[in-house]
């Protein structure tokens, strides 16, 4: 009701999120087994480095900003969130860099706080912990800073062959973190697999912790679906439910993707609740505008395209049975000229097998973890 007892005739606001972080308490589920370990790590232990590793739009940062404003955490520790793909074209200059952290320190901690600028640094970088961190210490009493570094395998090293800067950068990195006395805690963000890594990250992390950002479980995707229609006003039978679930195996941006395509269509068609009809109804226009973000898993593979191939003939292989086998697979390369050796296939199933692509049915069976991930690959 609006004031005065005029009925409001405001439409209900799309209550689903996809494409950016979530960085509040709205939208965000699950996840709280590796909040807690985080949090209970940094709390009653030694340890105080930490690396969340996973695929892309997997939910990573998201939870990077769980962990800000964790309560729990936030007793002991002031959370600094930092995100480094904005120093890709520069070459992640130490100065620049830490120039810039130690803005986004003084942002949280206190505006009146003098910082170090790039200028400042550029001459010797160590500054920032010699003269920076000890006046931010002295600020923060008791606590510590809590580093939460995004994106942060975009730091390639120089054995790597990017920008010397990049090689000095995890060098100083690796400092920071063998020096108790500078006061800080780091959980860093990758979106490589973990045994991926480059030869300077595996040295940084090779006394961090890691956790691993997988898929939602089935009863925190159910609980996103609910939740959030309930504030859109829509509901879902249970097969529709069922279907949806089916549909993204907990992948919480195919989620949000599919509940925001499915609250457009309801909303269209003036009804408010959801059957398994309306799901299949809106799989195309998922697709469509989910496009830009989904095309991020598969131009990820464009420096070996043998990987695409075989992504292409097991989404077609599986289009009518469950799952496929590597004899299948090889069969059906061999018909497009695709020709490779048993080690090669084997190696590129291996490789494939994610939270977003294959996942082993049997002994030398491979299906879809997303079954709309497959659809997408097959449509487009």
């Amino acid at each position: 009701m609006a004031g005065g007892g005029a009925v409001s005739n405001q439409f209900p606001t799309n209550p689903y999120l996809y494409g950016n972080p979530v960085k509040d308490k709205y939208g965000f589920y699950g996840r709280q087994d590796i909040v807690e370990a985080v949090s209970n790590n940094l709390i009653h232990s030694r340890q105080h480095a930490f690396v969340l590793h996973g695929q892309r739009r997997i939910g990573k940062s998201s939870l990077l900003y769980r962990l800000r404003r964790d309560e729990i955490l936030r007793q002991q520790y002031l959370p600094v969130f930092f995100d480094m793909q904005s120093f890709i074209e520069s070459g992640f200059p130490p100065a620049r860099v830490l120039g810039h952290m130690a803005q986004s320190i003084r942002d949280v901690l206190d505006p009146q706080l003098p910082t170090p600028t790039e200028a400042d640094l550029s001459g010797d970088y160590n500054r920032f912990h010699r003269s920076f961190l000890p006046k931010v210490n002295h600020l923060l009493r008791s606590k510590r800073i809590l580093l939460l570094i995004d994106e942060f395998d975009v730091v390639v090293p120089q054995t790597n062959a990017g920008p010397a800067s990049a090689g000095e950068l995890l060098g100083y990195f690796r400092t920071l973190m063998a020096d108790e006395a500078v006061g800080l805690a780091f959980v860093f963000v990758v979106g490589q697999r973990y045994d991926l890594l480059g030869e300077g990250h595996r040295r940084l992390f090779k006394n961090a912790q890691s956790h691993h950002v997988g898929r939602l479980k089935r009863d925190d995707t159910r609980s996103l679906l609910v939740d959030l229609g309930r504030k859109g006003e829509i509901s879902y039978t249970k097969k529709a439910l069922d279907r949806i679930l089916d549909l993204t195996n907990g992948h919480p941006y195919i989620t949000q993707l599919l509940g925001s395509e499915i609250f457009e269509h309801l909303q269209s068609n003036a009804t408010q609740r959801a059957t398994a009809r309306d799901v299949e109804a809106c799989l195309d226009g998922a697709m469509e505008h989910g496009h830009a973000g989904l095309n991020w898993y598969w131009s990820g593979f464009e420096s070996e395209p043998h990987l695409q191939v075989v992504l292409s003939a097991v989404a077609d292989l599986t289009e009518d049975k469950p799952s496929a086998s590597v004899d299948d697979i090889n069969e059906t390369l061999e018909q497009y000229l695709h020709f490779l050796t048993p080690s090669d296939l084997d190696e590129a199933c291996q490789a494939l097998r994610t939270d977003v692509f294959f996942e082993l049915a049997d002994k030398q069976r491979y299906r879809f973890a997303v079954q709309f991930i497959r659809q997408w690959i097959a449509e487009y």
